[in-house]
């Protein structure tokens, strides 16, 4: 991230420092100085005063770009970099690469990698005039192959940046030191530690110690204490080193004083110094609490006093929880101590979830998520165990729960439209509090500081209970549904009903059994389980009828066999999966053990066969505003078919979702067409069949029928609605994930383009759509989420008032599946029931009994 920012500044200063207006400088030295809520106000002041200067209002666009995303506020970034962007077009400029590369660098810091490399990679086909424009692309490329696994790419582009920044600077100048470091960082990712110690021991010899290079210096120790996870002595010696450094320069009640405190304290733990580690622990949460400098080791902190950073006290009191989960301290003590410590690690996270309005610095606080909250989880469930204690049980589960639903709100948060006045409100307000923010962090014991960030956080406190009452649904949105409660879940459960919630820690791995009648919990055997996952995928893929047996029976021994007495006279299971275990599908594991010399794949105990199964994005589903509802008709069928060439055509505009140079999806027939939907003509003639014998009214909408502007007016109108076509998630931002349709207009205008994005659908809390249908989602590969990705996509259908969502995973699919389906729904099953049924007539039946053909077929409700 730092190398990103730095180099920013880069592109910056060599853009404006040719400007002589003053104004345009005024503002570049306040960018430089993080003035960056001055620096906006006298260029927009700049550009009001300045009408007819049209090219030098694009520039002072550019840098107002530059200031919104300094401060996280992407979106309008994007929009003032457009305009920019739309001026020099007019104007027929020469330099609209540096645009392009703003576009890039938004992108990337929100996670979007594909669409930042296919911005970055357009920059490229531009002429290029100053050398470290060349340093900055290439920066830029790296960091962006870097977030997409792809290291190889990323090594060359980081050393191509730094013998471009070499001939420009000297070997000490901080690019090129911060390039050092984030080199040596993608080393440790790619898991080669000593390359990773080569890189950051050059930056280190390079930089001074200084205060204008402190902050390196703490991040370059603290990096090459990262490199020794077998040495923690060698380790410790940097982190000490980072901490002196921390220390002499920022003070004691620092962000990076208290990162270097918890670093240390991690590797003087591995070496079974507690009482050392103790010591550092409790000095990085006093370093980030300056109201409260006395706090003692039993103490939690007042988080209704000011922290300098909130995820990482959350993470600093989660390694509490973990510090006393394996100490000598009295059972009663020990559990109940990190059981609140891991609870208020999940408010901090998710007050900061609250704060934080675009989706990658959301998704940075996941990874916290689960390493704060796992102590207080075993630690609950653990008072459960040893004093029969349901309120410790349940709080257990609901420590589990709420990483879920950060989960969901980090994939899912302020994509779909906000309606109202309060969201352009909020992102003002939030602008305002993180410049103040920043200053606290700076002069965290400056009262006139500390008592205006007061200020401005009861306003932002106030304006959103406006929000609440004004405008519920869309504040429900933004800061996440309302949940139900464990007994209003377990009232919804029908007496054949379970519902299994996972849990997959660093330490135990945990499945929480919830029935209409109470809940228990079960310690689950994870030694190499996704190994194991991934095994059985394969079998499935290949038929491997050795693999599919042996390791269908063990999962089901491993996943759901301790459960087994939960699971007696009980033929509905909905599954909440956690992590690898989402890319498990539970319907074809083996019930029993199959010894038969000859394997036929149709006589197998699946367990589709006695379960009917649906799967869950978390276990408390949220409670929407609801209204009356009454479908205008109940089926409506729409398939671009990609038969006709127009229709299949991907248009200009979206070509940074599916660019050949960025990769080459399953769905792509080539570089501009999408493939033939097999099958879908023919699969619409046997539901036009099925649904003319019947007195429901069904349409059907192909080729140039099937276009975006329908679907988006059908959403909410159709009982069930079924997409023969694909859909996409390259990414984790609802940006990247969307349903393919057909493209009708040469104009290509966003509006009904054929490209239905998850980030534009309508939040919807009286829909009368009950299912939508997709044959078949392209699965993008994310380095960052070893689970299935489709949340962006399926988390913004609930949102938009679907509670289920069926899609199949697999390419291979049999034309008579979705027929088959919807024949059973009309004879008035239920969606989960219907589902179990055509999979069951498919894995009984020789020619589609291997799960290859049923298995990818996966039911999502909310």
């Amino acid at each position: 991230m730092k190398l990103r920012l730095t180099i920013l500044w880069l592109l910056v200063s060599g853009i404006m420092a040719a400007q002589p207006e003053f104004t345009l400088k005024s503002g570049e030295q306040l960018s430089h100085l993080n003035q960056y809520g001055r620096s906006t106000q006298e260029l927009e002041a700049f550009i009001q005063a300045n009408p007819t200067r049209l090219y030098d209002q694009s520039q002072a666009l550019l840098l107002i770009s530059y200031n919104h995303m300094q401060l996280g506020d992407y979106a309008n970034a994007l929009a003032a970099n457009e305009k920019s962007l739309r001026i020099k077009a007019q104007l027929h400029a020469d330099d609209l690469v540096n645009n392009y590369v703003r576009f890039g660098a938004i992108h990337l810091l929100r996670g979007n990698h594909h669409a930042a490399l296919s911005y970055l990679l357009k920059a490229k086909d531009y002429p290029i005039e100053a050398i470290q424009l060349y340093a900055i692309i290439d920066g830029y490329l790296a960091a962006t192959y870097q977030g997409l696994g792809q290291f190889e790419q990323s090594e060359i582009y980081y050393r191509q940046s730094i013998e471009t920044l070499l001939i420009e600077y000297p070997e000490n100048h901080p690019n090129i030191i911060t390039t050092y470091y984030n080199l040596g960082k993608l080393y440790m990712e790619w898991e080669k530690p000593e390359l990773a110690r080569q890189y950051l021991l050059l930056g280190l010899d390079r930089s001074e110690t200084s205060s204008e290079q402190a902050f390196l210096q703490a991040l370059l120790n603290n990096g090459l204490g990262e490199t020794y996870p077998n040495d923690p002595r060698r380790a410790e010696n940097y982190h000490r080193k980072a901490l002196d450094i921390a220390t002499e320069f920022f003070g004691g009640y620092h962000r990076e004083t208290a990162l270097a405190s918890l670093l240390l304290a991690k590797v003087i733990y591995r070496q079974n110094r507690r009482d050392e580690a103790r010591d550092a622990i409790q000095l990085a949460i006093r370093s980030l609490n300056p109201e409260q400098p006395n706090l003692t080791w039993t103490q939690m902190p007042d988080t209704s006093r000011l922290v300098i950073d909130r995820p990482l006290l959350a993470e600093a009191l989660g390694f509490r929880a973990r510090w006393l989960m394996d100490s000598a301290l009295p059972e009663e003590q020990k559990f109940s101590l990190a059981l609140v410590n891991s609870e208020m690690a999940a408010q901090l996270l998710e007050t900061s979830m609250d704060h934080r309005i675009d989706q990658f610095n959301r998704l940075e606080l996941l990874p916290i998520a689960r390493q704060a909250l796992e102590g207080g989880i075993q630690a609950g469930i653990q008072m459960w165990k040893d004093r029969k204690d349901e309120n410790a049980q349940k709080r257990a589960f609901q420590l589990a729960e709420r990483i879920k639903v950060l989960k969901f709100r980090a994939y899912t948060g302020h994509t779909l439209q906000l309606t109202g006045t309060f969201a352009d409100r909020e992102r003002t307000m939030l602008r305002t509090l993180r410049l103040a923010e920043m200053e606290f962090r700076l002069q965290p014991l400056d009262l006139t500081v500390s008592r205006e960030v007061y200020r401005l956080r009861e306003n932002y406190r106030r304006m959103k209970e406006d929000w609440k009452k004004t405008e519920p649904l869309a504040y429900q949105q933004r800061f996440g549904m309302e949940r139900q409660s464990l007994s209003e879940l377990q009232e919804g459960l029908t007496g054949d009903h379970a519902l299994f919630s996972y849990f997959i820690g660093e330490h135990q791995t945990f499945v929480f059994t919830i029935t209409r009648s109470g809940m228990q919990t079960f310690a689950i055997d994870a030694s190499d389980l996704p190994a194991s996952i991934d095994q059985f995928n394969k079998g499935i893929d290949s038929t491997d009828i050795a693999v599919l047996t042996a390791q269908g029976y063990q999962l089901y021994q491993r996943l759901l066999q301790p459960a087994a007495s939960i699971l007696k006279g009980k033929n509905k299971l909905s599954l909440v999966p956690d992590a690898y275990l989402e890319s498990l599908p539970f319907e074809a594991l083996l019930t029993g053990a199959y010894r038969k010399k000859q394997i036929r794949l149709h006589k197998l105990p699946y367990l589709i066969k006695e379960m009917a199964i649906d799967y869950r994005h978390t276990a408390t589903a949220w409670k929407m505003p609801t209204g009356e509802a009454t479908a205008a008709y109940e089926f409506l069928f729409v398939s671009p078919v990609f038969d006709l060439e127009p229709l299949a055509r991907i248009p200009a505009n979206r070509r940074v979702l599916f660019d050949p140079n960025v990769h080459n999806p399953t769905i792509l027939a080539d570089d501009r067409h999408f493939k033939l939907v097999k099958g879908a003509t023919a699969e619409a003639s046997d539901l036009q069949v099925i649904w003319g014998e019947s007195a429901r009214e069904g349409r059907f909408k192909l080729r140039e029928a099937a276009t975006e502007s329908l679907v988006m007016q059908e959403i909410g109108r159709a009982h069930y609605l079924h997409l023969a076509t694909y859909a996409f998630v390259q990414g984790p931002s609802p940006e990247e994930a969307g349903l393919v349709l057909a493209n009708t207009e040469l104009g290509n205008t966003v509006a009904n383009d054929g490209f239905l994005l998850a980030s534009e659908l309508e939040t919807n809390p009286i829909s009368a759509t009950d299912l939508l249908s997709v044959n078949f989602v392209e699965m993008g590969e994310d380095a960052a989420d070893v689970s299935l990705p489709i949340l962006p996509l399926s988390g913004s259908c609930m949102l938009s008032g679907i509670p289920h969502l069926l899609y199949n995973t697999r390419l291979q699919g049999e034309t008579s599946f979705f027929p088959s389906f919807y024949k059973y729904l009309l004879e008035d099953t239920s969606v989960r029931e219907s589902l179990q049924q055509v999979k069951i007539d498919f894995a009984k039946d020789k020619a589609t009994a291997a799960p290859l053909w049923w298995s990818g077929y996966r039911l999502l409700s909310n």
